[in-house]
């Protein structure tokens, strides 16, 4: 056992992802079972949270938390500061070298990114919400100010915090290349443009799923990218994605997967 994960809030379509500001009232919250004034709320304490984060990275795990809300991640870093604060120097140094993962960031504030990267803390962002629910944040849940603000996928890219994108399978279809053309396009299904100033470029977008993901695991040595001396893990794909247009990225096909060299 090498690490381990917690949830700290949950989602926004359950109404337990924790926020600042209330959801909004709307016809999509009511269905949902959204309370009016709903701030949603945790799902373990923060004394909890910070007391078993402490244990489990004195043991030398790698650890990962679900933190969606806004308020979820000021909490969640006020416990980060807290385990570390409480660590002697030698072992700071190496909690800021574990690369614990904070995974989905939903409302994950780029204000707040340079603190967690100061801690070494890396995102991996749950980017399709924005295909998938894109919308429906912007217009019924949440409100414009806050979809335009989320998801800082760039923002963390260039703070260097090695920043990956993810599916959350079986929730969403586990299609890396429809994920990387959310990352550029910034658009949902309906085509709503949605925090276009986080943009990643297709370089960085094929980053965040190959050596990025590998550097999160630890395993950067070994696998996410062509070298010599790492595993020839790769992925045969129809065309060439820098040489095809962006808004037909969900279209390239892998024809062949090669794993170890077989």
């Amino acid at each position: 056992m090498r690490g381990a994960k917690f949830w700290y809030d949950g989602s926004p379509y359950s109404g337990s992802m924790v926020v600042e500001q209330p959801y909004l009232d709307s016809q999509l919250a009511e269905q949902l079972g959204i309370a009016h004034g709903s701030h949603g709320e945790p799902v373990i304490t923060e004394e909890a949270l910070r007391t078993q984060f402490q244990e489990l990275n004195d043991r030398g795990w790698q650890i990962a938390t679900h933190v969606q809300g806004d308020l979820a991640a000021q909490e969640y870093l006020n416990i980060l500061q807290r385990v570390y604060e409480s660590l002697p120097e030698s072992q700071q140094k190496e909690f800021v070298t574990r690369r614990h993962r904070l995974e989905h960031g939903l409302l994950l504030s780029k204000e707040m990114l340079p603190a967690f990267a100061k801690l070494g803390i890396s995102p991996s962002f749950h980017i399709n919400h924005i295909y998938y629910y894109g919308d429906a944040l912007n217009t019924e849940l949440l409100g414009r100010e806050r979809s335009q603000e989320m998801l800082p996928v760039k923002s963390a890219f260039e703070l260097d915090m090695h920043p990956t994108l993810h599916s959350d399978s079986p929730m969403f279809p586990a299609e890396p290349f429809s994920l990387m053309q959310t990352a550029i396009t910034r658009r949902s299904r309906e085509g709503t443009a949605i925090g276009e100033a986080e943009a990643l470029s297709p370089i960085q977008a094929l980053r965040s799923m190959t050596i990025n993901a590998a550097w999160q695991l630890g395993m950067e040595g070994e696998i996410g990218s062509l070298e010599a001396g790492k595993r020839a893990d790769l992925v045969i794909v129809d065309r060439n994605p820098l040489n095809t247009p962006v808004n037909e990225w969900r279209d390239i096909q892998v024809v062949q997967t090669i794993l170890d060299g077989n």
